[in-house]
């Protein structure tokens, strides 16, 4: 009877207690893009490589000794690409620190990234960078353009070459 009953359909279960099923089918994919050889091949495609490691903080890096940060560094980043800190703007996690001011017309600061021992201004990558003006000065001329004063009689106005007034423009679009 015992083996009658294992015979049965009713009794799904092997004498060693394991289900008789079939492997599960691969369900068939919906479109061209469900494969997964097309599913490797986006991924790789997409640039999401291997994820970076976290970068360890610089002040657990550094040593203890020397004197505190004074210069408010949150926003600023380190311009070199080969540095660790490279584009990290948090105060917190990078390497930077300030570096003294330069300037006559008006005191521009200069960052120091302490990890790679790069300099750098805080005007770096913006319409400002390398300009002598005072940014007060700059923002007049930029205004007067933009409501449709002409670049040669912005010269006249504001008493700057007309070559200066067109770099003063170009960055800014």
């Amino acid at each position: 009877m015992a083996s009658l009953l294992a015979s049965s359909s009713a009794f799904p279960f092997t004498s060693r207690g394991q289900a008789h099923r079939a492997p599960p089918s691969a369900a068939p994919p919906r479109c061209p893009d469900d494969g997964p050889a097309c599913r490797l091949a986006s991924t790789a495609s997409s640039g999401a490589g291997p994820v970076p490691a976290p970068v360890r903080p610089w002040r657990e890096m550094k040593s203890r000794r020397g004197a505190p940060k004074r210069v408010n560094t949150q926003g600023f980043a380190c311009p070199n690409r080969k540095c660790l800190y490279f584009g990290i703007t948090d105060a917190s996690i990078h390497a930077l620190v300030g570096d003294g001011k330069h300037g006559q017309a008006e005191r521009i600061q200069t960052f120091r990234c302490q990890a790679c021992r790069t300099t750098f201004t805080s005007r770096r990558n913006t319409p400002l960078y390398r300009l002598k003006p005072p940014s007060q000065q700059v923002a007049q001329v930029l205004s007067a353009l933009a409501e449709g004063l002409d670049p040669s009689a912005a010269s006249r106005v504001f008493g700057f070459r007309q070559a200066t007034i067109t770099s003063l423009s170009v960055p800014c679009g």
